[in-house]
């Protein structure tokens, strides 16, 4: 697992994390459609900010839109080039804990928004999605 930061991310302090909806705005109305609780993005947002978890932290100066997701991928991919091209020409894999059905819901999720990009460019990629 790794953590993507942008330079204007704040992470939530104690008590936003015991109250939600004082960081995230209609959490419950946006989530819950997706059967995801407020427990589990809790859970998630925990293990994200725990110190022992490998952060990347987006480079917002030399990367914008395309550019800046390419560079994002790459990264997390661990590819010694983050360099743009015009082609993406790799693969996302998502996996998501087991017995976790919120977790498992939202890497479907994912999987189906980042497929749905990747489709835009040429070269492509394949999206791999592991829900054990």
């Amino acid at each position: 697992m790794k953590a993507v930061y942008t330079p204007s991310f704040i992470p939530p302090t104690p008590e936003q994390l015991g109250s939600l909806d004082s960081y995230i705005r209609h959490l419950d109305d946006t989530l819950s459609h997706y059967g995801i609780s407020s427990m589990a993005v809790r859970t998630a947002l925990e293990a994200l900010l725990h110190p022992s978890v490998p952060r990347i932290v987006v480079d917002t100066t030399g990367h914008s839109g395309t550019s800046r997701f390419v560079w994002i991928a790459r990264s997390l991919l661990g590819r010694a080039d983050t360099s743009s091209r015009s082609t993406i020409g790799f693969d996302v894999a998502i996996s998501s804990p087991a017995n976790d059905d919120e977790g498992i819901a939202a890497a479907g999720y994912m999987a189906m928004k980042i497929r749905l990009l990747l489709a835009e460019f040429d070269g492509g990629g394949e999206v791999l999605c592991l829900c054990d």
